[in-house]
C-alpha cells in the first residue's frame, strides 16, 4: 500500500499548482498526499468511514494542508457543485463502486462517470485504472479476487453471479468490463476524446505505461527489463499480436478529456 511506485500514474496527468483536484476512493491517503504535492487542492473522497479518518490524521499528521476528506460516494452520485475540478482520478475504484449503490452494476458505473463528467472543467480531465474483465490471467483460470471464484469476471455475466454466490455468499462483489465496452461507456458520459494506456506489469504496480501503436509496442517488446518480470508479461509481448494486446492485457487505463 505504501509502495510510492504505484502512483506512477500522476506523471500521466497535467498537475500543476493551480490544480484543483478530485480523488475518489482515497483509502487509506497512501496517493492523497503525492497528488497533495503536485497541486493546488484535493478533494478526496472515500466511502469507509475508518479509511477516511487514517487519512485526514496521515495528511495533518504530515502537515499537508491542502486536502479535504469526506466520506461518501456509495450511492455513485458526487457531493459537489457543477464544473469545478480540473482533474478527477479513479485509480482500481471503478470495479467496486456498484457494490454499496444497490443498482444494477452498469447502471451504477454510468451515473459515477456521468458524475465525474459533471463536476469536471471544461477541457477536464479523467483518469480511470481498473482490471481488465478478459486478461490473461482470467482466461487462464486464476481466481479472480472481485469474486474469489477461478475465471472470475471472464466467465458469462449470469454464471459468475450464481458461482460467486456460492462461493462467497457474503462478499461484495467486483465488476470489470472489456476494454471497448468501458472506452465506449465512458465516451458516451460527457468525455470527447479517450486515450487508453497500456500499464506494464499492470496498473496496480506499473513500471511503465505505453500507448497502443506498433511502434510503442515494438519498444516493449525489445526491453529486456519487461520481458524478465513475469510470464505472463513476457507472453503478452512475445506471444500476442500488437493489436490484440489491449483485449486480454491485466489492466485498462483510460485518460479522457471532458
Amino acid at each position: 500500500v505504501t509502495d510510492i511506485s504505484r502512483a506512477a500514474y500522476l506523471n500521466l496527468l497535467p498537475l500543476n499548482k493551480e490544480a484543483q483536484v478530485l480523488e475518489i476512493g482515497a483509502s487509506l491517503g497512501q496517493h492523497t498526499r503525492q497528488i497533495a504535492a503536485k497541486c493546488k487542492h484535493v478533494e478526496a473522497l472515500e466511502v469507509v468511514p475508518e479509511q477516511a479518518l487514517f487519512a485526514k490524521l496521515s495528511c495533518e499528521q504530515d502537515g499537508i494542508t491542502n486536502v479535504s476528506l469526506s466520506v461518501g460516494g456509495d450511492d455513485c452520485k458526487l457531493p459537489y457543485k457543477d464544473e469545478v475540478f480540473d482533474i478527477v482520478i479513479m485509480n482500481h475504484v471503478l470495479e467496486w463502486c456498484a457494490g454499496r449503490s444497490g443498482l444494477p452494476p452498469k447502471t451504477a458505473h454510468k451515473l459515477i462517470l456521468n458524475e465525474c463528467s459533471r463536476v469536471l472543467k471544461p477541457r477536464g480531465i479523467l483518469f480511470l485504472s481498473t482490471k481488465n474483465r478478459f486478461n490473461a490471467r482470467l482466461l487462464l483460470g486464476a481466481v479472480d479476487e472481485h469474486v474469489e471464484i477461478r475465471f472470475g469476471n471472464a466467465l458469462p455475466r449470469w454464471l459468475m453471479r450464481v458461482l460467486s454466490k456460492i462461493k462467497s455468499p457474503s462478499i461484495i462483489p467486483g465488476y470489470l468490463y472489456s476494454f471497448g465496452t468501458l472506452r465506449g461507456i465512458i465516451s458516451k458520459s460527457g468525455f470527447h476524446r479517450v486515450d487508453a494506456k497500456l500499464a506494464l506489469p499492470d496498473a496496480r504496480f506499473p513500471l511503465i505505461y505505453s500507448g497502443f501503436t506498433e511502434a510503442e509496442i515494438s519498444v516493449l517488446r525489445s526491453t529486456e527489463a519487461l520481458l524478465s518480470v513475469n510470464r505472463l508479461t513476457r507472453f503478452l509481448l512475445t506471444k500476442v499480436p500488437s493489436p490484440a494486446i489491449k483485449w486480454i492485457a491485466p489492466s485498462i487505463v483510460f485518460i479522457a478529456e471532458k
